[in-house]
Formats: C-alpha cells, sequence, structure tokens
C-alpha cells in the first residue's frame, strides 16, 4: 500500500539526507524572530507533524519517525504527544503496530473535554489504518480499521459532530472498492460503524482529497482534491452531513493554481482560503510555484498571491492562518535561501500576506548546517485564547537530525509577530 507519508516527508528522501549536511554560503547566524521550542532527537522521538492547540494551551501532535521496530514492518510506529508551549514533551501515546494497533499515526483531532481521535494509514485489523481514540489517562482504543470499500488512506483530520460521529477523508478507495479508488468522504459512529458519505468518481468533482475537511461557518464540511477535476488539477467542495455534495471550484492547473494539498480555512467574512503545490506561473521547473487563494461567499475566486521561484518560497503544503485584520500567515516548503539545502532549492520559508496582496518572509529556513529547521509541512497554529500573535509549526528536519529520515529529527519553533 502506498504510503502518503512519502508525501509529506518521506519522499525528500535522499534530498532530506543531503540538506542537512549542506554548508551554503549564508551566514550561520539565529534569526532573532524564531526561537526553537524543542528539538527532536535523531532515534529517539521522531519527526514532528500535525500540530494543534488544546483548549489547555499545550500544543498536541504526531512524531512519526524514531526507533525502528519489527512490530511495524521494520518502521517506525509513532506517537501523540503534548507539549507546553516553552517545549516540555509528554508522550501521551506510542504505537505498537500489529492487528491490535494502528502506526504510522496520520491526523488527530482533540476534543474540549480532552479526547483525542485520529487515524494511522497502516496497522489494524486489515492492516489498511485505523481510527482510533485516546481519552484523558491514555488507553487507546481502535474505533474501525479500514478496507478499500471504505476507503483507505485515511489522511484527513477528523471532524466530530453533534452525535458523536466521526467524518473524515480517505485518500484512495472507494467506488471500485480497491486500493487505487479515487477517494472517499466516510463517517464513523461512535460504536464503530463506517459508512460512506461520498465517493469520488475522478470526474468533474475531482479525486483524492488529501487535504482533509474543515468546518465552515455555515455548518457544512469543506475541502479540496489534490486531482482531477475539469483540467486533472483538483477541485474545491462542500457536503452537509447528509451527504450532499457541492463542487466549488475547479482547478486550472495554471494561473489558479494546481494540486491544493493544504486544507482550507476561513476569515471573519466567510472568505475561504488555501494554498496550492503548483501552478500560478511556469517557474520552478515548470509546474510553478503554488500559490494562496481565496474563494468568496459568492463563489468569486482569486489568486491572492503567486510564488515567483526559489528564492520567494514555493510549495504551500499545509492550511494558512487569517488573522481578524485579513492578514494571511502560512509557510512554504521549499525556497528561501537558495544556497542552503539540496540542489539549491531553498529549505522554507514562513511568510505573511497583507490584505493588499504584499507578502513578507517572516524567515528563511537555514538547514541543520546552521542550527536551524528545514522543510516545513506544518501550516502555522496560534493559540487564540492565550497568545494570538505568536505563531508555532515544525520542521522535518531540525537541530540534531543524523543522516537519514529514519533516525528521527525536526523541530517545533515559535515566531513573534
Amino acid at each position: 500500500m502506498t504510503n502518503v507519508f512519502q508525501r509529506l516527508i518521506g519522499g525528500l528522501g535522499l534530498l532530506v539526507a543531503l540538506s542537512g549536511l549542506q554548508a551554503g554560503t549564508a551566514p550561520a547566524k539565529a534569526d532573532p524572530k524564531l526561537k526553537v521550542v524543542y528539538g527532536f532527537r535523531p532515534g529517539h522521538d521522531g519527526d514532528p507533524y500535525k500540530l494543534l492547540f488544546g483548549n489547555d494551551g499545550n500544543i498536541y501532535g504526531l512524531a512519526v519517525g524514531g526507533p525502528i521496530t519489527d512490530d511495524c514492518n521494520d518502521h517506525h510506529c509513532g506517537e501523540i504527544f503534548r507539549m507546553t508551549p516553552d517545549g516540555v514533551k509528554t508522550i501521551l501515546y506510542k504505537f505498537h503496530g500489529g492487528r491490535s494497533d494502528g502506526w504510522n499515526p496520520m491526523n488527530i483531532t482533540r476534543t474540549d473535554d480532552g479526547t483525542i481521535y485520529g487515524t494511522t494509514a497502516a496497522g489494524g485489523l486489515t492492516d489498511n489504518g485505523a481510527v482510533f481514540k485516546l481519552p484523558p489517562g491514555g488507553i487507546e482504543k481502535l474505533l474501525y480499521s479500514f478496507d478499500p470499500s471504505i476507503g483507505v488512506i485515511p489522511n484527513g483530520r477528523l471532524l466530530v459532530d453533534d452525535a458523536g460521529d466521526l467524518i473524515g477523508t480517505a485518500r484512495q478507495g472507494g467506488i471500485c472498492r480497491c486500493y487505487t479508488g479515487p477517494g472517499t468522504i466516510y463517517k464513523i459512529t461512535p460504536s464503530g460503524q463506517a459508512s460512506i458519505l461520498y465517493a469520488f468518481t475522478r470526474g468533474s468533482d475531482g479525486c483524492y482529497p488529501f487535504p482533509g475537511l474543515t468546518l465552515g461557518p455555515d455548518g457544512q464540511m469543506y475541502g479540496a482534491t489534490d486531482g482531477c477535476g475539469d483540467s486533472n488539477s483538483g477541485t474545491i467542495f462542500k457536503i452537509n452531513s447528509a451527504g450532499a455534495f457541492t463542487l466549488l471550484h475547479t482547478f486550472n492547473g495554471t494561473t489558479e493554481g494546481g494540486t491544493p494539498s493544504a486544507p482550507v480555512t476561513f476569515d471573519a467574512a466567510g472568505n475561504l482560503y488555501g494554498g496550492t503545490n503548483f501552478g500560478g506561473n511556469d517557474q520552478c521547473g515548470g509546474p510553478g510555484c503554488g500559490v494562496v487563494y481565496k474563494l468568496a461567499p459568492n463563489g468569486a475566486y482569486t489568486v491572492v498571491y503567486t510564488f515567483k521561484g526559489p528564492a520567494d518560497g514555493q510549495d504551500v503544503a499545509d492550511s494558512v492562518y487569517v488573522d481578524h485584520a485579513g492578514n494571511i500567515f502560512g509557510t512554504t516548503a521549499w525556497g528561501g535561501a537558495i544556497n542552503q539545502c539540496a540542489l539549491g532549492t531553498g529549505c522554507g520559508t514562513v511568510f505573511e500576506i497583507t490584505p493588499d496582496g504584499r507578502k513578507t518572509i517572516l524567515h528563511e529556513f537555514l538547514g541543520t548546517a546552521f542550527h536551524d529547521g528545514a522543510f516545513s509541512y506544518q501550516g502555522p497554529i496560534v493559540d487564540l485564547a492565550h497568545d494570538p500573535k505568536t505563531l508555532y509549526g515544525s520542521t522535518a528536519t531540525g537541530l540534531k537530525c543524523g543522516v537519514g529520515l529514519d533516525d528521527g529529527c525536526g523541530m517545533i519553533y515559535r515566531i513573534k509577530r
């Protein structure tokens, strides 16, 4: 089975291994705006991924990487952790693999009572991934093991409705009841009964709903696909709790951007925002460097910013954050300080875009040679209740990386704005 984590981190493979050791030409000087909250240790606690803030003011996230075990097919099983904003890390659960547990966790959601729900890409009774529940106290329970008829590679963050049902996306499976299907939107009841709310068709509706779902201000669920559609460049859609599906936009793959692998988000006025991996121009080797876009409630689509190439950043790989003033904050996985990291592509950036489209790079990652992180596949998160002026995020490599990704590395950082 295809491991989606290869797209997120493992697909960097040799590039990350080289980038962590490359010296480059930029000065080895700390950025005063960025503070390292926690540096993950090779071979010990993995690579940080999919962070969120809980209502208790702590950061919750996943780590994939770290020690290799026989129970997870000679791979790292993964863990769930809690971290204070100052970097005190507590492991809440370590996955063990096998039929009684999942491994390679993909995403988590935390409810107000402290219960964590999430998905794994592998493991479970069928070894096709699972949905799990981790209540306060740390006793994990598998709720559902996936099969291709419901979906496989359940990558998207789960939403929890008023009835306690879990709603998420599976990147593949569905209509053909096979591993190569175009993906589904599924529902799991508290008792573990699974059903499909919508099965993608590889038509104009799109395919491969990679980013997951976001609850909109109208109570409907919004998401994107990174494939198919009329231009084979992905779509934006909404769906209600009864499974009524509405196509909102089809990407043209060129000026509008294409392959939206970032979850969508909303501003206070109900405008939807997101980012794309490619498109916008013919730079970055031809397919384009990606865009940040806005979709208004009336359906009007606008490109807010088009990334121009390596020094400007490229590939918006996760969701953006929009503050109350309409400023947009996000990360690019590549670009920035182009003399750093593998093949001169840059190590990634943290950026801000004003409401009138002016972009500022808040931080250029320099890679491990300069005691900095690289390759941020985590969009910024903010604790609105306690510290709305600080952005937190993570990188796939960090201060303590070894030569390869299986050693485990990466860091969590914060930037005051």
